[in-house]
């Protein structure tokens, strides 16, 4: 984007999202659920529908977030 501010934003955004992304999906049924959810987005783009989309991004999001809280809640004790 030839902004250096917002290159570092993003860079730093993505690396917190890398380790997150899986954290999410540490059981199969929470993959399989996270994949029908993305399936679902897509075939609302393919689909042109605005409502459907908006409502299957929110669903997916909304679900992400107890996952990842769920896995955090689970997971062990980090040292620092």
């Amino acid at each position: 984007a030839n902004n250096e501010t917002l290159s570092l934003v993003h860079a730093t955004l993505s690396k917190r999202m890398r380790s997150l992304r899986y954290s999410g999906n540490n059981m199969p049924e929470d993959w399989s659920d996270a994949l029908a959810e993305h399936e679902e987005v897509a075939q609302a783009l393919r689909l042109r529908d605005s409502k459907r989309i908006s409502k299957a991004i929110q669903i997916h999001f909304a679900n992400t977030i107890k996952r990842v809280a769920r896995s955090q809640e689970t997971a062990p004790a980090v040292k620092t």
